[in-house]
């Protein structure tokens, strides 16, 4: 099989000839011997399945209008806090203006959100009143990268979820509070959005974009911040509105949600979602890949449960019989993919180095079906 049909096979739950696998790749500064890197090179080039990304937002920011009375920008200025600079993000209608600040860092510290774009109820009307002119951007750049990448892999149609462009409004801290006394403000967003995005993906359908879309962004409604209630109410509610859309016309929908996800993973399979990743687990996530296969009965491909700080901590020996299980626990029937959360800390160490050979050849070792 392509790698292409073994990702589109799989993410249907479906069995493919061996476990589809997106492991991280061996950066030319780490500290491996020459034979080291022939050994991955090989391992990575018999297991590599490519998923790439085009991203729908475009040059619309996520508003989704090009409405003349719709304008919006972005500028860096100087910050008083040293080692960052300010990206101001300025949105103005005809109703009022909405701004917010973001510290940047030229010298690679955390980026933080020093002003979020809604802070009160009054802003909302800003935003609910942003004229819709929905963008029509040419599908080419999305064909081209498929023509690109060919058989090697697939080419997901990205976006923001529904839920977390209202947090990036609004900050996390903040949606927490509303979702206790102003909650019927936060669904007017919602709302807002979905409708927006609904409209969207139908476009990209009529395009022949597809099958393959996902989007990012549903942790913000996972414990601890939000219980399963949030989740049902502000992820199920209006994600599967989309997923819906995708599933009519054949495609499928691959979601990136970090976080506690076991507690909701069910809400997962009620929104229509079907790849699910990265599946952290403990201590940082709280995913038991064996359990999560047992409670979706093939109803979402299970992908990741690889943390980036095991390269670090596990040596060789270990790594492999971390690899093993995994496969035994989700592989059974299809509907698994084997990937790490992010890539091995940088800069990688000879322990590091050791373990991703390893995850590499162990995959290719124990992935066959």
């Amino acid at each position: 099989m392509t790698s292409r049909e073994r990702l589109e096979l799989t993410m249907r739950c479906g069995q493919a000839d061996r476990v589809p696998a997106k492991p991280p790749p061996l950066p030319p500064a780490a500290p491996a011997t020459a034979e080291q890197r022939r050994r991955f090179a090989a391992a990575f080039d018999a297991i590599n399945d490519t998923m790439a990304s085009w991203g729908l937002e475009g040059d619309t920011g996520f508003f989704y209008t090009v409405h003349p009375d719709f304008h919006y920008r972005e500028y860096r200025r100087p910050a008083s806090h040293e080692g960052y600079e300010e990206l101001v993000q300025e949105l103005a209608v005809p109703a009022g203006r909405l701004t917010g600040i973001e510290l940047n860092s030229p010298v690679g510290l955390p980026a933080y959100q020093q002003q979020y774009m809604i802070s009160r109820p009054e802003d909302v009307d800003i935003l609910l009143s942003i004229p819709c002119e929905p963008p029509r951007p040419s599908p080419q750049a999305f064909f081209d990268k498929v023509a690109a990448l060919g058989d090697k892999g697939v080419v997901i149609v990205g976006m923001v979820d529904v839920v977390y462009n209202v947090y990036r409004l609004l900050g996390s801290e903040r949606f927490a509070l509303w979702s206790a006394d102003q909650r019927e403000l936060l669904h007017a967003m919602c709302e807002f959005f979905c409708r927006r995005q609904c409209d969207a993906i139908k476009y990209c359908l009529s395009q022949g974009m597809g099958p393959c879309f996902g989007w990012v962004g549903p942790e913000i409604c996972v414990p601890p911040l939000m219980g399963p209630r949030d989740f049902d109410d502000f992820v199920v509610r209006y994600d599967r509105r989309l997923t819906d859309i995708i599933h009519e016309a054949g495609g499928v929908v691959w979601v990136h949600s970090h976080g506690s996800v076991s507690k909701v993973l069910e809400g997962f399979v009620a929104a229509g979602v079907d790849c699910l990743q990265p599946l952290e687990p403990p201590p940082y996530g709280d995913l038991i890949l064996a359990d999560a296969k047992r409670r979706v009965r093939g109803r979402i491909c299970l992908e990741g449960n690889f943390e980036c700080y095991e390269f670090d901590k596990l040596s060789p020996e270990a790594m492999r019989e971390r690899v093993r299980q995994a496969i035994q626990d989700a592989a059974p029937g299809g509907g698994f993919i084997v990937a790490s959360a992010d890539s091995p800390t940088q800069p990688m160490t000879p322990q590091s180095v050791a373990a991703l050979l390893a995850f590499v050849e162990a995959v290719r070792d124990y992935g066959k079906y």
